[in-house]
Formats: C-alpha cells, structure tokens, sequence
C-alpha cells in the first residue's frame, strides 16, 4: 500500500485511453507493465456498467519502459487493474490503492483479499469490517 504514494492517478474518459503496443518480450518478467489491455479486461462489460476510469502511473515516469496502467471501477464498487496483480496475487495493488485515495466512487472490502494471506480464516468474530471508505487521507500537494 505505501508504493501507492509513488503514483498519480488521472481520471480520464475511455475516449482518452492511449494503450501502446505491449512488448513481445515475456510480459510478466518486465516489470510494471501492463499485463492486458483495458479494452479486453472491460470487453465482456457493459459500458454503462463503468462509473470511472483512472490512469495510473509513477510519479517521476522517466523511463521509456513505463506504461500507465487503467484502473476501472464498476457500479458495484468492483475494481479492475491493468497490471492483474489482484488476479494472480490475490490482494489489490498499488494502482488500485491510489485510485482508493482519489476517488470517491472507489470501496475497499477485506473480499478483495484471498483468504490465503490471512494467518487464520475467522468467522462471524471476525475483527475486520466487510468494507470502508478511505476518506480523509487525501494527500496535500505542496
């Protein structure tokens, strides 16, 4: 979550997505790429079904390498990355937490992270409420 803080998140329109090709190297050895294009991660979805797409990149965005990643928050508060990083790891990533911080529209729910990562699964006891707000944590530019 704090690598979050090292990205900028825009909130665009789809007409204003720009996905550059992706290398014909082993996508998943580069690191921070993009892993599939939004349009194909947004293809089987209803358009009305978007409330917002966020890009995403670091701060400094000085290497050739480095590509935006898209963030899309769905109307019932789901959220989908670019990078699939909840895909394969099973937790959010950093694109989507900075997105949690900027966005209104955005929810986080303990759901969103597999149950392997827990120390123990917990029952109806459990200490975590099923989903926040992140309000009030806005960063102030200096």
């Amino acid at each position: 979550m704090k690598q979050a803080l090292l990205y900028q998140g825009t909130l665009i329109t789809i007409d204003q997505i720009s996905e550059p090709d992706i290398p014909k190297d082993i996508v998943e050895h580069i690191y921070d790429i993009p892993q599939i294009r939004l349009q194909e991660l947004l293809s089987n979805i209803d358009n009305n079904e978007i409330q917002e797409i966020w890009e995403v990149h670091y701060i400094t965005m000085t290497s050739l390498t480095a590509k935006p990643h898209y963030v899309a928050i769905l109307a019932d508060s789901t959220s989908f990355c670019t990078c699939m990083y909840i895909i394969n790891q099973g937790m959010p990533c950093r694109h989507q937490y900075q997105v949690l911080l900027q966005s209104d529209k955005a929810l986080f729910h303990m759901g969103f992270i597999h149950t392997r990562w827990f120390e123990s699964t917990t029952g109806q006891n459990s200490p975590f409420h099923p989903n926040f707000k992140l309000t009030n944590v806005r960063r102030k530019l200096v």
